[in-house]
């Protein structure tokens, strides 16, 4: 049977208990609250170092940060070659050789005509009667005509022989493509009939033949001067001589004739007519030589209406 005292002692060891477990769990959640955010409150992220510099060169040059970006190479320009018809003499003569855009030609070669003669040309004794500082305004090519738009420069000065050159120089120039058979001029974007205070009728449009006073006996167009030449090669260009026969010689670095033949144009004796030819010389000649083109003369043989073109010979 319980006694008061045996009862107190157990309500003691009861309330103890429940104060120890009430202090056990305040320590726990107390804990728990330290190791959360309040409610309601955003989480701040731990932050990230940032990585370190990339090391200099040893130079001492900063390292970029990021690579260069290469650059695409601009096309290069296909070009063709063209000739350029100068003047020797009082007469018509073909340049060195130059070239000219594929994609324009015509406008490339009227652009290199108005360059005029270079150092190698002047060598030749070739010159220009287009004055200097003339413009190309525009070249356009239909149905056969090409039409040529010069500044008006291209008139000033000069007499009328200087006139008839010039302007057979650009139909010259124009005329060695096959798709062009006339040429009309206008001078600064105006239709022209005439061409200086001479009056060089270029209308209707002219075409080479309409100046043929002012095309020598014999004009070479290929070879050009100072070409490499092989052993058997071609020669071309336009004749008006007696029977529309010449002669061609090769000449070797000492100036003998290494060979000589007959060439025939296709007409001839006041009509000028075409030739293209195959001429070959025998082996064992090669360095600096010449290709003479003459007619002998109908009274003794002797050499007529001369054209030499200087060249280097293949061995």
């Amino acid at each position: 049977m319980n006694t008061p005292k045996g009862s107190l002692r157990r309500f003691a060891q009861v309330v103890t208990l429940g104060v120890l477990l009430l202090t056990v769990v305040w320590v726990a959640l107390s804990a728990a609250g330290c190791s959360r955010q309040p409610a309601g409150r955003p989480v701040t992220p731990t932050p990230t170092p940032a990585p370190a510099p990339s090391p200099e060169p040893s130079n001492g040059t900063p390292a970029p940060s990021e690579s260069p970006t290469a650059l695409p190479l601009p096309a290069p320009t296909v070009t063709v070659p063209v000739r350029v018809y100068f003047i020797l003499g009082e007469k018509i003569a073909v340049g060195t050789a130059r070239t000219a855009p594929a994609a324009s030609p015509a406008r490339g070669a009227i652009e290199q005509l108005l360059l005029g003669p270079g150092q190698a040309d002047k060598a030749l004794g070739l010159g220009t009667t287009i004055p200097s500082g003339t413009k190309l305004n525009s070249v356009v090519i239909r149905g056969g005509t090409a039409t040529v738009d010069l500044s008006k420069r291209f008139e000033s000065g000069g007499g009328s022989l200087s006139m008839l050159l010039r302007v057979t120089q650009v139909v010259c120039t124009l005329t060695q493509f096959p798709s062009i058979k006339r040429i009309a001029f206008r001078l600064d974007g105006r239709v022209v009939e005439s061409i200086g205070g001479e009056g060089i009728m270029v209308s209707p449009p002219v075409t080479r033949a309409d100046f043929e006073g002012q095309l020598p006996a014999i004009l070479v167009e290929s070879p050009l001067a100072n070409v490499t030449v092989r052993r058997t090669f071609r020669v071309a260009g336009s004749a008006n001589v007696f029977e529309a026969q010449f002669r061609v010689s090769v000449l070797d670095s000492k100036g003998k004739v290494i060979e000589d033949e007959d060439v025939r144009a296709t007409s001839g004796t006041g009509t000028r007519g075409t030739f293209n030819a195959s001429i070959s010389y025998p082996a064992g000649h090669g360095g600096a030589g010449k290709i003479r083109f003459y007619e002998p003369s109908a009274k003794d043989g002797t050499p007529v209406n001369v054209v030499t073109i200087p060249v280097e010979l293949s061995p």
